[in-house]
């Protein structure tokens, strides 16, 4: 399946494109489903040289893109709505509410997308940024701001951030120690 509309594909997904919106890779290929008894409204997905979806293009014309580390693992994900968002006019009311209207398109890609960061080796998960949402200040069960020097009721851009401290193994269960130590130990 054609990766530009000017060679006849559903979307233009060329390197100049992708980079638009903070995606790293380009797709090389595509491949379209399409729901039973329809000919029209496909899904189209789009594979880097590694044969992993990068981008998904559901009927409507709604793009979500992934990025991948070395190992496999998505690092970076920007859904439909978000990419959608985040191409828009700075005049839109929705950027507004966001309160981000004052960034570049590319500013606003990185506080929409979700990122995950993996240990050097790729074996473990560290930590994970999510994407950046609206949330009103409240007053706690004592009456006291939850935060110093912010009133309730206005709101305000909040990014959770989830750090995944290791834990220490424990050791083996008690079972594989019994084993171990032979019978009757």
């Amino acid at each position: 399946m054609p990766l530009s509309k000017a060679a006849g594909g559903p979307a233009d997904l060329t390197a100049t494109t992708t980079a638009a919106w903070g995606q790293t890779v380009a797709p090389v290929t595509a491949t379209a489903i399409h729901p039973p008894n329809s000919t029209t409204r496909p899904t189209v997905t789009s594979l880097d040289e590694s044969g992993r979806a990068i981008n998904v293009l559901a009927p409507g014309g709604h793009l979500s893109a992934t990025d991948y580390d070395r190992f496999g693992h998505a690092t970076w994900v920007l859904t439909a709505a978000n990419r959608e968002l985040s191409q828009r006019p700075t005049t839109d009311n929705r950027l507004a509410e966001l309160a981000i209207t004052a960034y570049s398109s590319d500013e606003r890609v990185d506080l929409l997308s979700t990122r995950s960061v993996y240990d050097a080796s790729g074996s473990r998960f560290l930590d994970r940024l999510y994407k950046t949402v609206r949330v009103r200040f409240r007053r706690d069960r004592n009456r006291t701001l939850a935060r110093p020097g912010v009133t309730p009721g206005p709101c305000g851009l909040s990014r959770s951030w989830r750090p995944r401290r290791p834990r220490p193994w424990p050791g083996p269960p008690a079972a594989w120690r019994r084993r171990a130590a032979g019978p009757g130990g």
